[in-house]
């Protein structure tokens, strides 16, 4: 049987066709024939697929790396920008809205231990060894380097004025970022730090693997509070309004006030906590490690409802008066990792989308986005077909009068005292958590 040859004009005529096909499918993608060579059976989401289920896939993305070597670690989102890390230390970020690339940088030794990106408006930070690394939100130029003093344990925090390094040793460590060159605040704590800090505008927050969790002043070097839970503390903690959310393997939400330190109330879920609890509007989301999902409202600690087989929050569809017949959706991701859609009112279950075959899901609290990615780097953005613009989740209204300790369903009476060996308070029980007195600025 005679051999078509490449110069054939029949043969021609179909390879050439066969390559403006993959140029349109590679510039459909946005990244080139790379992002069409690994896509796998299911992982890009068919916009026929996404408008059956009430989405729009908004754009898709591919990450640069070379994926002989390199994988996709931590993506991470920071109001419009969605920040990428790979294991290698590639770091890139993303409009959120778009999918375009705004920069791509090495951070660090290639195939050194290397943190998920945090961010703030104007910087983005990052550990690779025993170094960190703060770059230029805009550009992802170097702003400053530094050595730690220590190996560093969990993803830093970033705010306004600083840049919070959790250290294994259990110190945290805050760098002046208008004077990277000073001493850092050094604060000690007791235990293991496996969670990324959490700062707000008055406090920066903190909780170890020995169950304690610790409430400094974000000006000075100044325990405020302490509580000590009978587990331990493997999650970021949230907060609202004034009250910092601590979820604990201890098997109980604690909801702590700020101000005071007093625990307004305490909720058990009957099994430990390894999710870092959810704020959204007047509710708190809890996920249990036996894989369920509670609602419980953030101001008195009550079940409203629960779900089971339940792994993570994704994101929040909020009621809007620009869309008066959408109703609100809640957005979370079931244990085989399909995505479901429920009605936050009840827990009800509206649709079910298809997405095992993305493992990597982000936990969006900024607005109604979905975004889905892969190992290999495939990232794709989803929401409802009517919002072109993100709905953003609107802050808590501030209240004059505070959420009082109270018994509920499914809750336990509230304690201003925790149950712990050390109590809360201005002094704590245990020596100064505070290596050093904070440097002159």
């Amino acid at each position: 049987m005679p051999h078509r040859r490449l110069c054939d004009p029949a043969n021609t005529r179909q390879v050439r066709r066969l390559f403006i096909g993959l140029a349109l499918v590679g510039l459909a993608l946005g990244s080139g024939h790379r992002a069409l060579a690994q896509i796998g059976h299911g992982e890009l989401i068919p916009e026929t697929v996404a408008l059956r289920h009430g989405l729009h896939r908004r754009w898709v993305s591919q990450v640069h790396m070379d994926l002989s070597r390199d994988r996709l670690t931590h993506v991470t989102l920071s109001r419009d920008s969605l920040c990428i890390q790979t294991r290698n230390g590639l770091a890139q970020v993303l409009d959120a809205e778009s999918g375009g690339t705004r920069w791509l940088a090495q951070v660090g030794e290639p195939g050194a231990p290397n943190s998920e990106l945090a961010a703030n408006q104007k910087y983005v930070a990052s550990t690779n060894g025993t170094r960190l690394y703060v770059l230029d939100l805009a550009t992802g130029k170097p702003v400053f380097e530094r050595e730690l003093n220590g190996v560093p344990f969990a993803a830093p925090a970033i705010d306004d004025t600083r840049v919070y390094v959790p250290m294994f040793n259990g110190t945290l460590q805050a760098f002046l970022l208008a004077k990277p060159k000073d001493d850092p605040w050094v604060f000690r704590a007791s235990g293991h730090i496996l969670a990324r800090p959490l700062v707000t505008e008055k406090s920066v927050a903190w909780a170890t693997a020995k169950g304690y969790a610790y409430v400094n002043a974000v000006d000075r070097v100044k325990m405020r509070f302490q509580l000590q839970t009978k587990g331990e503390i493997v999650s970021p903690m949230a907060a609202r309004a004034g009250v910092i959310y601590i979820a604990s393997r201890d098997g109980y939400a604690y909801a702590m006030s700020e101000d005071t330190g007093q625990i307004l109330w305490r909720f058990s879920a009957g099994s430990p906590l390894d999710h870092e609890p959810v704020v959204v509007e007047d509710l708190i989301f809890l996920f249990p490690a036996e894989g369920s999902m509670f609602a419980v409202s953030a101001d008195r600690g009550t079940e409203r409802w629960r779900r089971v087989n339940v792994k993570q929050f994704l994101a929040h569809r909020r009621a809007d008066a620009q869309y008066p017949g959408l109703p609100p959706c809640l957005y979370v991701a079931d244990r085989a990792g399909k995505t479901l859609l429920l009605d936050p009112e009840t827990g009800g279950l509206i649709d079910t989308l298809p997405t095992e075959s993305l493992p990597l899901k982000l936990t969006n609290t900024f607005n109604d986005r979905l975004y889905l990615a892969t190992s290999t780097g495939l990232i794709q953005c989803l929401h409802h077909p009517e919002i072109t613009e993100p709905l953003w989740s609107l802050p808590p209204a501030a209240k004059d009068d505070k959420p009082q300790p109270t018994a509920g369903q499914g809750g336990d009476a509230a304690s201003a005292e925790p149950e712990t060996d050390e109590p809360a308070g201005e002094e704590p029980a245990v020596e100064d958590p505070f290596e050093t007195e904070a440097p002159p600025e």
